[in-house]
C-alpha cells in the first residue's frame, strides 16, 4: 500500500501475515516526509506504479519515492483514509484509473 498526508508525509508500505514493512524507510519502520507533498492541498493527484518489482509513487505528477520490493507479483486495489490521533476525517477519490502494463 501506499499512502500521503496532507502534513507531507508518505509511505509505501508492504502488508504481509498481519505485519506492517515499511518499504520507504526500512530502517525506522515510519512515514517520511517530502517537501514534494504540498500540505494542506485541496486536492492532491495520486499514482501508484507497480511494474517488475519497483514501486513508484508519485503526487501531482512528481516522484517522491521509489522502492524495490519483489515480493508480491499481483494484489488487489484498495482506498483507505488513516486519521491516526484524531477521530474524525474526510476523503474524496474520484477518477480512479487501474491499468495492466
Amino acid at each position: 500500500s501506499a499512502g500521503v498526508g496532507s502534513d507531507g508525509y508518505y509511505a509505501i508500505i508492504r502488508t504481509e501475515a498481519n505485519e506492517d514493512y515499511f518499504l520507504t524507510d526500512a530502517s525506522n519502520q515510519q512515514w517520511k516526509t517530502s517537501d514534494v507533498v504540498p500540505l494542506n492541498a485541496e486536492a492532491y493527484r495520486l499514482a501508484l506504479v507497480c511494474a517488475d518489482g519497483e514501486l513508484t509513487l508519485y503526487v501531482d505528477d512528481q516522484v517522491v519515492a521509489q522502492v524495490q520490493d519483489e515480493t508480491f507479483a499481483s494484489g488487489d486495489v484498495g482506498l483507505f483514509l488513516l486519521t491516526f490521533e484524531k477521530p474524525d476525517g474526510e476523503v474524496r477519490f474520484d477518477d480512479l484509473v487501474v491499468r495492466q502494463p
